[in-house]
């Protein structure tokens, strides 16, 4: 069998969208989202995506994999903004030094307060199996290249997410370079506590 080759990954921005061809196509795209194995995140893309948007709290990006000239929507990532507090004995001391001088010392906690892009939610869209079209790790990469685009403009070298107590997934996000630094208790539609991590970027 031949290899299909990829010949691209595309991201577009749920807002632009929205003002350049209105409101029926981009919910014509959410309802297009179906993600079985988390239904929070499939809930969110369909049903807040956009509005999350408008209202300028979050922005979600959905991204496109073009294969041999026909174009499939594979998955889609949110960005917002987030200030964290990160203590001195939960990361490497060499990890400290690099984010330390982003944020606020606090001398009292030793720990830094830092205002960090967050990874509010990544999921690969499961229907008619557009997921085997791209793997988790290129979803996330493409998420952190986007937020490193924005720092090259307004400076910054970390990217933040918060993720489920669950190894598989952690161990995922430490194989992509984040580290572990705290932990959440768990918020409206979480099902247990959340693992806090952050990557620096360079």
């Amino acid at each position: 069998m031949q290899k299909i080759e990829i010949l691209r990954n595309d991201t577009f921005s749920l807002s632009e969208r929205y003002t350049s061809y209105g409101e029926e196509f981009v919910k014509n795209l959410t309802a297009s989202y179906d993600c079985p194995k988390n239904s929070s995140v499939e809930k969110f893309f369909r049903d807040n995506a956009l509005n999350s948007c408008i209202q300028g709290i979050t922005q979600s990006h959905y991204v496109v994999t073009t294969i041999d000239g026909e174009s499939f929507f594979t998955g889609f990532f949110t960005l917002a903004n987030k200030v964290v507090n990160i203590k001195r004995e939960n990361v490497s001391s060499t990890f400290f030094r690099k984010i330390k001088k982003f944020g606020y010392y606090e001398t009292l906690t030793d720990s830094v307060t830092v205002s960090v892009p967050l990874i509010a939610q990544l999921g690969k869209n499961f229907n008619k199996d557009n997921d085997k079209l791209i793997s988790g790790k290129e979803l996330l990469m493409i998420a952190c290249d986007k937020v490193r685009k924005a720092q090259d403009i307004i400076g910054g070298r970390t990217v933040f997410l918060e993720c489920e107590d669950i190894p598989k997934l952690t161990a995922f996000y430490i194989d992509n370079g984040f580290v572990s630094f705290g932990r959440r208790a768990p918020g409206e539609g979480d099902d247990g506590d959340l693992i806090q991590m952050i990557r620096y970027q360079r």
